[in-house]
């Protein structure tokens, strides 16, 4: 949304040239090679970037040099090892820090959510005096990230969408955006793929936000599919695993899936680690989910698809979006147990949940 905004010609005529980050940078090139405009080139095996890295000093020299090189940079920073956010903010020296929210991800790296926290304070601490920290209010880390802080703090609230409003008007207005032009470009905000994306994918209705899962974007995710749904629609939530949650994957999967029960009518898992969800139906894998999901289908639903990247579920919206022209479903959304598809334990030996609905 922040890139909806800057990127209007009338804002980039404001401030200079924009540059954008393709992805969060969590690893040791990725923001670096970025700012050299050069991260396209080191992609495939290594015998093919190698003249690039002899060539690298030169085009840094040129993107020195280049008139339309950005004056205001958007880099998406990813958490990696402990330490790995110190040593991006020292590399880049941003003026302005966001820290959306402190949660349950990357605990196989970072052991524990206060690790998390620590590791993200280096976005809060990063900005000088003149400039500014903003901090999303959905966790208890807020006050601990502002103490050390070195610029001002502004707290937003909200959740998914609307913290993401919050935080780019915020943002903007410490570059001198006017409101007009943040309304303005947060009204032609589309969602980047596989985040939230919404289609029809023949008779189903997809949300697709298989991009990437934490514990607390899968329960965000499962929020958004029970308000968005028509009174009409069966909400169907097809979830991976979530990675990177060590000690805590089992709990934390648990977690998830006793909120999913409680915002979907179906649960399917898939992967080993969604077995924890209790789901209604469960494939050991996205193959098998890609090839059989449809049976567990109805005309009309509406279908949360959400897991960490791994997982790689968009290809079972690939295989529903391939075969859409006829898009056969089974009238019995149910549909009986295959090789590769394992229906959940009888009701009774389920632990009860508040119903979907009511």
């Amino acid at each position: 949304m922040l890139k909806a905004v800057l990127t209007q010609e009338v804002v980039e005529r404001r401030l200079g040239p924009i540059g954008v980050t393709t992805s969060n940078m969590n690893d040791g090139w990725g923001v670096p090679l970025t700012l050299l405009g050069q991260s396209s080139y080191f992609h495939g095996p290594l015998w093919r970037q190698f003249p690039h890295w002899i060539l690298l000093p030169l085009r840094a020299a040129r993107e020195a040099t280049r008139a339309d090189y950005p004056r205001v940079w958007i880099l998406e920073f990813g958490a990696g090892n402990k330490g790995h956010l110190k040593k991006l903010t020292r590399l880049t020296r941003p003026t302005i820090g966001v820290v959306t929210s402190v949660g349950a991800g990357h605990l196989g790296r970072l052991g524990s959510i206060e690790g998390v926290m620590e590791e993200k304070s280096a976005l809060a601490f990063a900005p000088p005096s003149d400039g500014l920290v903003v901090l999303g209010s959905g966790h208890r880390f807020v006050d601990e990230l502002a103490r050390r802080a070195r610029a001002p703090v502004v707290v937003v609230e909200g959740q998914g969408l609307e913290l993401n409003r919050n935080i780019v008007r915020e943002v903007c207005r410490a570059l001198g955006v006017p409101d007009t032009l943040i309304n303005s470009g947060r009204a032609r905000f589309s969602n980047e793929p596989r985040r939230l994306q919404r289609r029809m994918v023949g008779a189903v209705e997809v949300i697709d936000d298989s991009h990437n899962a934490n514990p607390l974007s899968m329960k965000l995710g499962l929020d958004t599919l029970a308000a968005s749904a028509r009174p009409e629609q069966r909400r169907v939530a097809l979830l991976g695993g979530m990675a990177e949650l060590g000690s805590e994957s089992e709990t934390m999967h648990r977690e998830v899936g006793e909120h999913a029960r409680r915002r979907a009518d179906l649960v399917i898992g898939v992967g080993e680690a969604a077995r924890a969800y209790q789901p209604d139906v469960w494939f050991p894998d996205v193959g098998s989910c890609a090839r059989q999901v449809g049976a567990h289908l109805q005309p009309g639903d509406l279908i949360l698809v959400k897991g960490s990247n791994n997982y790689r579920l968009w290809e079972a919206i690939d295989a529903l979006d391939a075969n859409a022209d006829p898009l056969l479903f089974s009238t019995n959304a149910a549909g009986p147990p295959t090789a590769s598809a394992e229906a959940s334990p009888p009701a009774a030996e389920r632990q009860p949940f508040p119903p979907a609905r009511g």
